[in-house]
């Protein structure tokens, strides 16, 4: 395997805390961070200019960011539960969501039924209407965490901590179609390949895990490549590999 070539262009400093979650803004040319010290931060992608500027300040920790980029609003999850919605421009707080009363681990917006997928502890799942602001479907599908969420088509895989992965219609989150068991620890990352042939997870065993979606989801292929968890994953768009 050849080693792949990584150069630093920037780094960017200000957080008092573990950084939980990233989130990009492409039509701001930005991105957004989120961390244990409870403050959400825009941060500009020029390479010259490092100069955070402060979106939110919620107290607790935030695992969870979100763009619904039609309406310019950032979607915030944080630790007690709370769901914070932040115009992107006037960075004003437009609405706070008391979703759950436990930990949101993700935010996936599905922009075709303008719903926010929110994922949280002990395996609640959540739809929010993201035009009305209002909870549309809301169920414990698992007493574990919900850890993580990527679509395809018309489907929904979500990763927990009870090591598996399972499927649901996007227009019927409330039945289960698949599941299957793909680590050995919690599922923390799910990433499907441009091609839609992989579902790629990383998990909190430090494997990556690539399931062929047009074979009943068969394990092709386990890779033991950190060692410890893989909180996330991502594919380079400068090549196919």
């Amino acid at each position: 395997m050849s080693r792949l070539a990584v150069e630093q262009i920037q780094s960017y400093a200000g957080h008092k805390g573990a950084i939980f979650a990233l989130c990009a803004d492409e039509e701001n040319n930005c991105f957004y961070s989120a961390a244990d010290d409870g403050i959400v931060v825009k941060w500009p992608l020029d390479a010259d200019n490092n100069t955070g500027e402060g979106m939110l300040s919620v107290g607790r920790a935030v695992y969870a960011l979100s763009i619904v980029p039609e309406k310019r609003q950032l979607w915030v999850g944080a630790s007690d539960g709370k769901i914070y919605v932040v115009d992107t421009e006037s960075r004003k707080l437009i609405s706070t969501l008391s979703a759950h009363t436990h930990a949101i681990y993700q935010l996936k917006y599905e922009p075709t039924h303008h719903q926010m997928w929110v994922l949280a502890a002990n395996g609640w799942l959540s739809l929010i209407d993201t035009e009305k602001l209002t909870t549309s479907f809301s169920r414990q599908i698992h007493s574990e965490n919900l850890r993580s969420l990527v679509f395809h088509v018309d489907q929904a895989f979500i990763g927990s901590s009870d090591h598996s992965i399972r499927q649901y219609g996007i227009d019927s989150p409330d039945k289960e179609t698949y599941k299957w068991e793909a680590h050995s620890r919690s599922v923390f990352s799910l990433l499907i390949h441009p091609g839609a042939h992989y579902l790629m997870s990383g998990g909190m065993d430090a494997q990556l895990a690539i399931c062929d979606l047009k074979q009943e989801y068969i394990l092709k292929r386990k890779i033991p490549d950190h060692y410890i968890k893989v909180n996330d994953l991502s594919l380079s768009t400068s090549n196919d590999n």
